[in-house]
């Protein structure tokens, strides 16, 4: 009888852990993207920039013009969906002249 209580307490606290273990566990799913090309459009009001057409948000949009050629370091941080500008992160952005 005490093999069978021992043997079912083990069984649970394993289980228990392995839940656990799972539940701690972040994925991480980001992605980094280097895009390159021209600033199509600038929605100030929206703080969005739109690199060929694929918009994301700046903090300093004012910065930016039309017809730039630019250089962008994005980190995606839900690769698993459609492009979305607020899961998207900028590191950076370089002009070209």
């Amino acid at each position: 009888m005490n093999l069978i209580k021992t043997s079912f307490r083990t069984v649970v606290m394993v289980s228990i852990m392995l839940v656990a273990f799972t539940g701690c566990q972040q994925q991480d799913d980001a992605e980094k993207i280097d895009v390159e090309g021209e600033v199509t459009l600038i929605e100030k009001e929206e703080q969005l920039l739109y690199i060929d057409g694929n918009p994301i948000l700046v903090q300093n949009p004012d910065h930016f013009q039309v017809g730039q050629q630019v250089t962008a370091e994005l980190i995606d941080t839900n690769p698993h969906t459609d492009w979305d500008p607020e899961q998207i992160v900028v590191e950076n952005i370089d002009f070209h002249k």
